[in-house]
């Protein structure tokens, strides 16, 4: 009894660190310096000027750009285009800037720091707010509908470039290191599947435990399992390009809330490879365990892991707004440290003869390591929420 509660006390100590980390990694990751302000106006404009000096002086002469309409062609000619989209025709008309997204226009002086600091968002609408600028405040005055561009396309276009005033390089560069983060504690959540885990630990012991040790048909459904829940991510991703983050958010959510409810209420599978057996046709039939393996690994990519995908999920939500060459080796990336868990099993079997520790393990604690998972994501989506 008292070593159960030895465990039982540092398993929540161990999930209570792992949480605070996993909410800092979050929040670090999308709270990431990529925001600027950019402002159509003229040097003659006195409102141009003071909305130059206010946010240079709120928010730092690196996230200020500007394009002048009465000296610059190019910019000139790049507003005349936006007010045919329905912008405005007044200065100055600045642009706010976040996360490869346009969150708002903002026509006129305004000089409140807290206002455009709530303006600091990632817009997952396809069209642009724009707010005029009043006696009493600001009012929502209409929409730029972005049409079939992207924000990142509208943002090449009107933006960045043929402005003579602006630096070579903007700040809005990102690269894998932005979501390297969440990719490792996500991915690491998603990891912990304890039905796939014990599906795969009776099918690993069937294959060694025999005098032929076969080595083969577990890597396979290593890889299986890789390539499965890749495509599974990779259409996840687009999807998310005509879903709201929002949408995803709420999925995850609601996953980490079944996840928690079915940890106290559903047993966990039985150690004995009860797919193997209803299977074992097949495998007399094909002669070896590879077709096994196969089948048994896409079983598990089919049916067992979409059950707890919603790390996977929020994981595409964060995603959503980076570019492809970033994003697809960020999802190559969470597959790997997914499958880590079972490679680690395959270790500890193959090489270190540990199955009845691993046996007694993954039976004593599966429920509360679903629990934990549970817990934790609803943790993390509603972070996200809060952020959104």
């Amino acid at each position: 009894m008292g070593q159960v509660l030895r465990m039982t006390y540092h398993l929540l100590l161990l999930a209570s660190l792992f949480l605070g980390f996993t909410a800092w990694l979050i929040v670090s990751a999308t709270d990431s310096n990529t925001s600027y302000f950019y402002m159509f106006g003229a040097d003659a404009c006195p409102h141009c000027r003071a909305m130059k000096e206010f946010l240079i002086e709120s928010f730092g002469e690196q996230r200020f750009f500007a394009c002048e309409i009465y000296k610059d062609h190019t910019c000139s000619e790049k507003y005349s285009e936006l007010v045919r989209l329905g912008v405005p025709g007044y200065i100055p008309a600045i642009f706010v800037v976040y996360n490869g997204t346009v969150s708002a226009l903002v026509i006129g002086e305004y000089e409140n720091a807290s206002f455009f600091e709530q303006l600091m968002k990632t817009n997952s609408e396809n069209r642009i707010p724009i707010y005029l600028v009043s006696p009493s405040g600001t009012t929502l005055a209409g929409y730029i509908e972005l049409g079939n561009k992207t924000h990142r396309e509208f943002i090449e276009y009107y933006l960045r470039r043929g402005c003579e005033t602006e630096p070579e390089k903007p700040e809005l560069e990102v690269s894998i290191l932005n979501v390297m983060p969440a990719a490792l504690v996500l991915g690491l959540l998603d990891s912990v599947n304890p039905c796939t885990l014990m599906l795969y630990f009776a099918f690993l012991a069937t294959c060694l435990s025999s005098t032929k040790r076969l080595y083969g048909p577990p890597v396979l459904f290593i890889m299986v399992i890789y390539v499965g829940y890749l495509a599974l991510a990779m259409g996840l991703l687009v999807v998310a390009a005509y879903i709201p983050r929002i949408v995803f958010i709420a999925l995850a959510l609601a996953i980490g809330i079944y996840t928690i409810v079915r940890s106290g209420r559903e047993r966990m599978p039985s150690l004995k490879c009860e797919w193997c057996e209803r299977l074992g046709f097949l495998n007399k039939l094909m002669g070896n365990k590879y077709f096994v393996a196969l089948v048994l690994s896409s079983i598990s990519v089919i049916f067992l892991l979409p059950c707890t995908s919603g790390p996977l999920v929020l994981f595409i939500a964060f995603l959503k707004d980076f570019p492809e060459f970033i994003a697809i080796p960020a999802i190559m990336l969470y597959n790997v440290v997914f499958v880590t868990p079972l490679i680690l099993l395959f270790v500890l079997v193959a090489v270190m003869g540990r199955e009845k520790r691993i046996a007694n393990w993954l039976r004593n604690n599966a429920n509360a390591i679903e629990f934990l998972v549970g817990v934790a994501l609803i943790i993390i989506a509603l972070v996200l929420a809060y952020l959104a």
